[in-house]
C-alpha cells in the first residue's frame, strides 16, 4: 500500500544561506573524492574546435558522468558525514518540501532525493562544463577532472534556488542585421547585454545546444554571432508560468529592437532568430522563434551608439514607473514588437496603426481624426513639418481600415514600413513628454496626449499670429 507525505512536516523555517554553502560544498567536495577511484565508462562527443579563421569537427571520447555504473555508486556513498550534516540541518528547519509517494516515505527517502538535488545533479554540471571547455580548448579530458570555478558556480546556484528560491532565466538570441564592432560584451541596461561571439564561444555553444537549431536556420548562433544575452531573477513559488517567462524575454527583445531603431534611425528593425532560454544549474528553460524575416536594417553600432541605446532604454523604463497607468505605453511597445515580427506588410500595419492608436486616442473608437491630429502633434516635436505629419498618419489610417475590414490594400508594403517606424517615434516622444512632466501622469497616456494637444492649441491661440 502506497501512501503520499509532504517532507519535511511542520512549519517551514528560513536556512541561513552562508550555513547552507559551507554544507553544500563540504558535501560536493566529499562526493567528489569518494568517486575519484572509480573507473568511467567513455563515450564519444561531437566537437567542433577552432582552427585558425574557422573550425574542425571530430568525434573525441570523454567520460559518461551519466552512466549506470556512476549513479550505483552514488547510491552506496551518498549517506556521508557531509550529506548527513547538509540534510539534517535542512530538515530540522522543515525546508524544502517535497510530496513524496511510497510504501512509508520516510525521512531517509527525502534525505537521498535531497542529496540528489543538492549534491549529485550540481556536481554532474560542474563536470559535463569542464568537459564541454577541455574538449573544445585542448581536444582531452581526464576523468573526474573539474574546474574549481565551476563548482562554485554550481554551489552558488544551489544556495540561490533551494536557499533563496530565486531563479535565474538566461536568454539567448542571434540577431539579424547587427554588427558589433568588437568582441567586448556592451551593456544595454543591467539585464540585457549585446555581445559578439567568438568562434570559440561557438564551439562551446554548439557542443551543448547544436540539437537546438534546424540545419536551415540561417539565423542560428553559427551563422548570427552578434547575440542578445538577456538575465533576470524570478522568484520560485510564485505562480510563474513558462509562457509567463517567454513574455518578459519577448518585452525586453522588444524594448532593444525599439531602441536600436530609434538610435539607428531605420525602416527595418533587426531580425531575430531562434530564442533559446536557461535556467540556474545548466536546465533548459524552453525555446522560441517568432520572426521568420531575413531582411534586417544596417545595424552597425559604435560605443555612442551603444550608449544612445542604453540611453533610451533607461528613459523608457523611467517612464513607465513615472505614470500611474503605464498599461499603454507598454502596450504601444508590445505592438511594435509584433510589427517587427509580422510575416506580412499587412501585419505589420495592423500592430503598428494598433500600437499607434493606443497612445493616441482615448477609448478606443472609430477616430481617425484624432488619431491624425493628435499624432501630428506629438511627432512635430520631434520631427518638423505638422502638416506632412498629419497626411502620412492619415494614409496609415485608411489602409488600417482597408486592411482590417477585408479591402484590397495598395502600396501596403511601403506605408507598412512607415506605420512601424512612426509608431518607434511616437513611443519615444511620449516618453521624452513624461520625462518632461508634459503628460499628466495620472492618467492613461492617450487621455495625456489628448490633454497635451488641447493645451498646445490654446497656448498657439492666444500667442496670436
Amino acid at each position: 500500500m502506497t501512501e503520499t507525505k509532504v517532507l519535511p512536516p511542520g512549519e517551514e523555517q528560513p536556512l541561513d544561506d552562508k550555513l547552507l554553502t559551507e554544507l553544500v560544498r563540504k558535501t560536493i567536495y566529499r562526493t567528489l573524492e569518494d568517486l575519484r577511484t572509480l573507473a568511467v565508462p567513455q563515450q564519444l562527443w561531437g566537437v567542433n574546435r577552432v582552427n585558425g579563421d574557422g573550425m574542425d569537427y571530430a568525434e573525441i571520447a570523454a567520460p559518461e558522468y551519466r552512466d549506470l555504473v556512476v549513479w550505483k555508486r552514488v547510491n552506496d556513498i551518498w549517506r556521508s558525514e557531509e550529506s548527513t550534516a547538509l540534510t539534517d540541518y535542512i530538515w530540522d528547519h522543515c525546508a524544502l518540501k517535497t510530496q513524496m509517494t511510497g510504501p512509508d516515505p520516510n525521512k531517509e527517502d527525502w534525505a537521498r532525493w535531497t542529496y540528489g538535488q543538492l549534491v549529485h545533479d550540481p556536481l554532474l554540471v560542474a563536470l559535463e562544463e569542464t568537459i564541454r571547455e577541455r574538449l573544445v580548448d585542448h581536444g582531452v579530458v581526464e576523468t573526474w577532472t573539474v574546474d574549481p570555478d565551476k563548482l562554485e558556480k554550481a554551489v552558488e546556484d544551489v544556495v540561490a534556488l533551494y536557499g533563496k528560491r530565486s531563479q535565474l532565466v538566461t536568454a539567448f538570441c542571434p540577431l539579424g542585421g547587427l554588427k558589433l564592432l568588437s568582441e567586448d560584451s556592451q551593456e544595454i541596461a543591467p539585464d540585457i547585454r549585446l555581445r559578439r561571439w567568438t568562434a570559440r564561444d561557438v564551439c562551446l555553444f554548439a557542443l551543448r545546444h547544436r540539437y537546438e537549431y534546424l540545419w536551415d536556420d540561417f539565423k542560428a548562433p553559427y551563422v548570427e554571432r552578434n547575440i542578445a544575452e538577456i538575465n533576470f531573477p524570478i522568484k520560485m513559488g510564485q505562480g510563474v508560468q513558462q509562457k509567463d517567462v517567454e513574455e518578459m524575454v519577448r518585452d525586453r527583445l522588444d524594448l532593444l529592437k525599439w531602441s536600436l531603431l530609434i538610435a539607428r534611425d531605420q525602416e527595418l528593425p533587426v531580425t531575430e532568430g531562434t530564442c533559446l532560454l536557461k535556467a540556474r544549474l545548466d536546465k533548459r528553460m524552453g525555446r522560441f522563434r517568432r520572426d521568420e524575416s531575413l531582411h534586417a536594417g544596417d545595424y552597425a553600432l559604435d560605443k555612442a551608439t551603444l550608449q544612445h541605446c542604453s540611453d533610451l532604454v533607461q528613459r523608457f523604463r523611467s517612464a513607465t514607473k513615472a505614470m500611474k497607468k503605464p498599461h499603454d505605453l507598454q502596450q504601444a511597445l508590445w505592438h511594435f514588437g509584433r510589427a517587427c515580427v509580422g510575416s506580412l506588410p499587412r501585419d505589420v500595419l495592423l500592430e503598428s496603426a494598433i500600437g499607434l492608436d493606443s497612445l493616441l486616442v482615448p477609448g478606443g473608437g472609430d477616430s481617425g481624426y484624432r488619431f491624425c491630429l493628435h499624432g501630428a502633434a506629438i511627432l512635430s516635436s520631434n520631427i518638423p513639418n505638422g502638416e506632412a505629419q498629419y497626411k502620412a498618419l492619415d494614409k496609415i489610417w485608411n489602409l488600417r481600415s482597408r486592411a482590417a475590414h477585408g479591402g484590397r490594400v495598395q502600396d501596403v508594403e511601403k506605408v507598412a514600413l512607415e506605420s512601424r517606424r512612426k509608431l518607434a517615434q511616437a513611443i519615444r516622444v511620449v516618453v521624452d513628454l513624461i520625462l518632461d512632466q508634459k503628460l499628466s501622469r495620472t492618467e492613461g497616456i492617450a487621455k495625456a496626449v489628448e490633454g497635451y494637444v488641447r493645451q498646445k492649441a490654446i497656448s498657439q491661440a492666444s500667442a496670436g499670429p
